[in-house]
C-alpha cells in the first residue's frame, strides 16, 4: 500500500509539473528545457525556509512558488527575446548555471550534500493526507489553467503564439504575454519543487538535472500537446509505466538494462502509434478534404484575429 501511495504522490508532483509546461510550450509555443531548474528552485527555498526559519507551511510553498518565478523573469527577459534553436540554448545554459550555483554555494545551499530534515506539519505527516494534499494540489493547478485557457487571456496568448505580428499589430504586448506565462509555468514548478522537498525530506541537486526537464517535455508531448487532460495522463502514465515494468519477474543482474529497453520500446510505439498524442486530436481523412475534431481542453470556437482588437 505505502509502495502505492508513494507513486500516486509522485505522479501528483509531476502532473503539477506538467500542467505548467504545457501551458508554456502548448499555449504559448515557448520550447525551454530549464523546467528543472526551476523546479529546483522551488524546492530550495521551501526546503531552506523549513530547516533554517521555521517557516509555516503554506507560506513556504508559497515562497518556492514566487522564488521559482522570480528567477525565471531572469531568463524570460534574455531568453524570451530569441526562439526556437537560440531559446533551446539558453535555456540549457541557464539549467547548467543554477545547478552550478546550488552546487558551489554551500553556505546556503548546503553543495552538493543537499538538505535533509524537510519534515511537513503533523496533519500532513501520514503519507495518506500527503498524497490526498498533492492531488488537491494538482487539481486546483488544473481548473486554473483551465479558467486561464478560455480567458481572453489564453486566446491572446495563443494568437501571440499562432501570428505575433498580427497579435502586435492588434495592440497586443506579446513579449509581456509570453514573459507572463513563462512566469506562471517556472511558478507552478516552484509549488511542485516544494511539494517534492517535503515529500522526500532530502533534497539534493541530483534530483534536478537536465534529465528532470526532458521527462516533463516527454509527459506534455506523450499526453497531447496543449491539453491539459492530457499533461496530467502523460504524468501518470511516465510515473507509472516504470513500477510496472518492475513487476515483471526478471533476474537482477540484467533487472536495469532490461527495464529500461521496456522503457524506452513502450514509449517509442506509442510515439509511432499516436505521434499526436494519447489525447492529442484526432485527424479524420475524407476524400479531398481533412478535419480535424476540436480540442476540448479549449475553447470551441476560435475567433478570427479581429476578434482580439
Amino acid at each position: 500500500m505505502a509502495y502505492l501511495i508513494g507513486t500516486v504522490t509522485a505522479a501528483a508532483i509531476y502532473a503539477i509539473l506538467a500542467l505548467g509546461y504545457n501551458f508554456q510550450l502548448g499555449q504559448a509555443g515557448i520550447f525551454s528545457i530549464a523546467h528543472g531548474a526551476f523546479y529546483g528552485v522551488g524546492a530550495y527555498v521551501t526546503a531552506l525556509l523549513c530547516i533554517d526559519y521555521n517557516t509555516n507551511f503554506w507560506l513556504t510553498l508559497a515562497a518556492g512558488a514566487v522564488g521559482a518565478g522570480v528567477v525565471s523573469i531572469v531568463l524570460g527577459l534574455l531568453g524570451l527575446r530569441v526562439s526556437g534553436d537560440y531559446l533551446v540554448v539558453s535555456s540549457f545554459a541557464f539549467q547548467l548555471i543554477i545547478l552550478a550555483v546550488i552546487v558551489n554555494w554551500p553556505s546556503v545551499t548546503k553543495g552538493s550534500i543537499g538538505v535533509l530534515g524537510v519534515l511537513p506539519p503533523v496533519w500532513a505527516s501520514n503519507t495518506t493526507t500527503f498524497m490526498w494534499l498533492c492531488i488537491a494540489a494538482a487539481a486546483v493547478v488544473a481548473l486554473i489553467c483551465a479558467s486561464v485557457a478560455f480567458s481572453p487571456y489564453g486566446l491572446a496568448l495563443r494568437a501571440s503564439r499562432d501570428d505575433p505580428l498580427a497579435a502586435a499589430s492588434l495592440g497586443k504586448r506579446v513579449a509581456l504575454l509570453r514573459l507572463s506565462i513563462f512566469v506562471f509555468s517556472s511558478g507552478l514548478a516552484g509549488l511542485a519543487g516544494g511539494l517534492y522537498a517535503y515529500y522526500q525530506g532530502f533534497i539534493s541537486p541530483d534530483s534536478f538535472q537536465v534529465s528532470v526537464s526532458i521527462i516533463v517535455l516527454s509527459m506534455v508531448v506523450l499526453g497531447g500537446l496543449g491539453r491539459i487532460s492530457g499533461a496530467i495522463l502523460g504524468a501518470i502514465v511516465l510515473v507509472a509505466l516504470p513500477q510496472v515494468i518492475g513487476l515483471i519477474p526478471i533476474p537482477d543482474t540484467v533487472l536495469g538494462p532490461i527495464q529500461q529497453m521496456i522503457y524506452g520500446a513502450v514509449l517509442v510505439a506509442i510515439v509511432i502509434i499516436r505521434p499526436q498524442g494519447l489525447l492529442g486530436s484526432i485527424r479524420l481523412r475524407f476524400p479531398g478534404r481533412q478535419e480535424t475534431q476540436a480540442n476540448p481542453d479549449l475553447p470551441a470556437d476560435q475567433p478570427t484575429m479581429e476578434a482580439l482588437s
